[in-house]
């Protein structure tokens, strides 16, 4: 049995290997934060098959990553340092990236913007993060935001969505919005496409 199951499994379900959705890149300063590099500290050593290329996107010293290596280096940070404790993995990226989104220019964006304010700057915001699969918002109102996403179906991981709730969550949460709930679904758009929904409640 691997040491890497679930990354493992990611790479192994995606249709066309590394090279697949080649249109979807992620910043890599989400995974190369002082955080993030302490954690990956022995991840590479080790990796299993198809896995071991992974060093080599980072060596390039690129912005942009194929997001199908982000997801997987992701998940293999959980594999190697989390193991089976998915609640443990999200609780660190959530830290991870509640730290991101206090940072200098981050607090710019959100200083004093209120909900309805702060949820139309969320697409504009989540592509200084991620390209390629834009995320829309699609309805709007005084207590109220839903978010889109479409994206192939095999993109994103469901640790991955999970962690992209909570993100929203913390976003949101800067704008002192009360009693804030952030719930996440994923039905299928087509044979190849899924539609990720966020929807947002507050008072």
């Amino acid at each position: 049995m691997s040491d890497y199951p679930t990354a493992l499994a990611y790479f192994e379900q995606l249709p066309d290997g590394w090279a697949s959705f080649a249109g979807c890149v992620a910043n890599a300063s989400l995974l190369t934060t002082e955080r993030s590099r302490a954690a990956l500290d022995g991840v590479f050593d080790k990796l299993p098959g198809p896995l071991r290329v992974l060093p080599d996107f980072f060596a390039r010293r690129v912005r942009w990553l194929p997001e199908v290596v982000h997801v997987a280096t992701s998940l293999a940070i959980h594999d190697f340092r989390f193991r089976d404790d998915d609640e443990g993995f999200l609780a660190w990226l959530e830290k991870m990236n509640r730290e991101l989104l206090s940072g200098d220019d981050m607090s710019r964006a959100f200083h004093a913007a209120s909900p309805a304010d702060l949820v139309a700057r969320v697409p504009v915001l989540w592509e200084e993060f991620h390209n390629g699969c834009p995320l829309e918002l699609f309805d709007q109102g005084p207590t109220h935001a839903s978010f889109s996403l479409v994206h192939p179906a095999a993109l994103f991981h469901r640790l991955s969505l999970e962690s992209h709730r909570r993100t929203l969550a913390i976003a949101l949460a800067k704008s002192n919005a009360a009693q804030l709930q952030v719930t996440v679904t994923t039905r299928a758009a087509s044979a190849d496409l899924a539609r990720t929904e966020l929807l947002c409640h507050w008072r």
